[in-house]
This record gives C-alpha cells, sequence and structure tokens, in this order.
C-alpha cells in the first residue's frame, strides 16, 4: 500500500510538471476577415495581462472582471502547479496534501476550460471569432487525470505503523532512563537492623564476607542481607554469552538496554513511527536503520537507509547501504554518529 501511495505522488508530481508546460500551449485563435489570424496561449492571457496593469504598454480593453477571472483561473493554477509541485516532492508520509492539491488545480483547470472563450473577449475585433483549439481538451483531460491521482493519493496514504505493546514496555523511555540514571545502583536495608540505613554497600558486602568467615556472629535480618548482596553481585559465568540487547554507550540511550525478541526487526529513526525514536539527533534520518536478532545463528543483521550512515568498531567509512550486512556480537555501532552509540551484546 505504501508503494502504491508512493507511486501516485510522484504521478503527481510529473502531472503537475505537465501542467505547467500546457501554459505555452495554444488555447484559443481569433479569425477576422483581411486580419492575419491569432493564436493564444495562458502564457500571453498573463503577459498581456501584467503588461497593461503592471508595464503600462498594453492597449487592450480588459474589464475587471476578466482581470478577476485570468488571476485565478489561468495565474493561480500556475502558481499551485509549481508549489504543489514541490510539496509533492518532499511530502513523505504527509502526501495526502498531495492530494487535494492536486484536485484543487485541477478544478481551476476545468474551470479555465468553459471560460477561454469569455476570457478571449479581450482580443475581440469587430467581426472576430474566436476559436477553441485542442489545447484546451488537452488542459481538461490531464485535469481529470490529476482529480483521480489525487482521490487516489488520500485513499492510499500511507498508514501510520502500529504501534507494539510487547515493544513499548520493553524499550525503555528516555525519561525513565535519566531518572533511573541519578538513583544508586544498590540499595540494600536490612529492616531488622535499622542501624545500617547510613551503611554503603562496601560496608555491607565487607560485613557480609565478616559473617560469612565466622569473624562475627549474625541474626537472621543479616542473614537474608547477605543473600541479597549475593544476588546483586554480576554473575561471570556467562559473560560474553550473546543476549540479544543493544546497550547504549553514548546518546539518550547511554545505559538502556534495548532487547530483541528471535527474529524481532526494531526501526531506528527520528520519526514518531519508529520503534526506537532519536527526536533530536540531526545525524539521524526520519527512517534511518532497520535492526534484526537471529537467535539461532546469534548474529544481528542491519539494513540502513539514512543518509548520514552507520558505523561500525569505530571505522570512518560508513557501512553499505539498502543491503543487509551481519554484525557480529561485540560490534560497537555508531547510528549517525558517535554520539548515539550502542554496544550489541
Amino acid at each position: 500500500m505504501n508503494k502504491l501511495a508512493k507511486f501516485f505522488r510522484i504521478a503527481v508530481v510529473f502531472l503537475l510538471l505537465a501542467d505547467i508546460g500546457f501554459l505555452f500551449m495554444p488555447v484559443i485563435k481569433t479569425v477576422q476577415e483581411n486580419y492575419p489570424t491569432d493564436i493564444y496561449s495562458q502564457a500571453d492571457f498573463i503577459n498581456d495581462t501584467f503588461s497593461k496593469f503592471i508595464m503600462g504598454k498594453s492597449g487592450l480593453k480588459i474589464s475587471g472582471s476578466q482581470v478577476l477571472e485570468i488571476m485565478v483561473f489561468v495565474v493561480l493554477p500556475a502558481l499551485l502547479s509549481v508549489i504543489f509541485m514541490i510539496v509533492s516532492i518532499v511530502a513523505g508520509s504527509r502526501q495526502i496534501i498531495s492530494g487535494f492539491a492536486a484536485i484543487v488545480t485541477a478544478v481551476l483547470n476545468i474551470v479555465f476550460t468553459t471560460k477561454a472563450t469569455g476570457i478571449g473577449q479581450i482580443y475581440k475585433k469587430q467581426y472576430q471569432d474566436i476559436v477553441r483549439l485542442r489545447g484546451l481538451n488537452m488542459i481538461m483531460v490531464l485535469a481529470v487525470i490529476l482529480i483521480i491521482c489525487g482521490i487516489l493519493i488520500i485513499i492510499t496514504k500511507p498508514a501510520k505503523a502500529k504501534k507494539n505493546k510487547d515493544k513499548d514496555n520493553m524499550i525503555p523511555d528516555v525519561e525513565q532512563i535519566h531518572q533511573e540514571q541519578i538513583k544508586p545502583k544498590y540499595e540494600f536495608i536490612d529492616e531488622a537492623r535499622p542501624e545500617q540505613a547510613g551503611t554503603s554497600v562496601a560496608e555491607q558486602v565487607q560485613n557480609a564476607q565478616q559473617v560469612q568467615s565466622g569473624e562475627v556472629t549474625h541474626d537472621a535480618g543479616t542473614a537474608q542481607n547477605i543473600e541479597n548482596l549475593q544476588k546483586a553481585q554480576p554473575d561471570d559465568s556467562g559473560q560474553g554469552r550473546p543476549r540479544g540487547v543493544m546497550v547504549g554507550i553514548t546518546g539518550m540511550y547511554a545505559g538502556a538496554e534495548i532487547p530483541f525478541k528471535p527474529g524481532e526487526e526494531l526501526k531506528f529513526g527520528r520519526d514518531n513511527v519508529n520503534d526506537v525514536v532519536f527526536p533530536e539527533a540531526r545525524k539521524i534520518s526520519r527512517t534511518h536503520c532497520t535492526i534484526t536478532w537471529d537467535a539461532q545463528k546469534e548474529e544481528f543483521y542491519i539494513v540502513d537507509n539514512s543518509s548520514n550512515g552507520c558505523f561500525i568498531n569505530e571505522m570512518d567509512e560508513c557501512i553499505p547501504q539498502n543491503l543487509p550486512i551481519r554484525l557480529e556480537v561485540g560490534t560497537i555501532l555508531d547510528i549517525g554518529d558517535d554520539t548515539n552509540r550502542f554496544r550489541l551484546e
């Protein structure tokens, strides 16, 4: 659906470009006996109108209503075609704007094709006829196609990515990370021994070791405290074992762990539709990259779709883009630049 929506948006860009080219297409001709036949385009209407009221060079007798019709149904669609063509190119996920823009421009063009003969009255002389040319029919056909593409853009607009509740629960919030970073890493207080409330972790570990060696006796509360301290000590037995997580080293997610489920693909970027969002990181694209964890092979895979690239192991050259690249456990990954660095574990 997203590819189809993008196709129609690109089609609108070319149609609006064609609409600008049609400004120079002959739309009417004036015929008078004993006088040469003159052919006029929309550009001639614009030129003569501006020459009359701005440069003062035209001798045409143009009424106020005719000027208004030229400004609304000739000048305005030309300006909208230029503006909306640019909007369609950069619209991205907000391409619904392009759909409405195409419809508005097309409607103005259709009205012009019905009023072209009346607008051409500014060139009318005695016994002169005004003939509609094939260019008006082509403008009408182009306008109809624009309306169809505009409607299809609105219907097939890219759907926002659905939020995965499991991912929301697994990936830590930035503010939550900042709050956790200022908290002490361990805080064990033996309720049975209130005097230990101000004792540091190092002192508690030393006391526990003395109890275990038999240097001092302990009660039931101290025994529980020993058990808690033992649980708090890092387990080196599994050190280096692949876990399928990304550990933040620098940047917004420094100190955070981003876990992956087997075969799960996480999207990284500035846009809120991503799974891991970097709202203020200028070096990170709106949809920067996707990373997948292969639990069976114990490997990560990354596809970089960004403009600034991704870098591994502090290399100066970014990884190839738009291709799946295998990353081993232990790889240092910079997303955009080294201000957002992660370690794959």
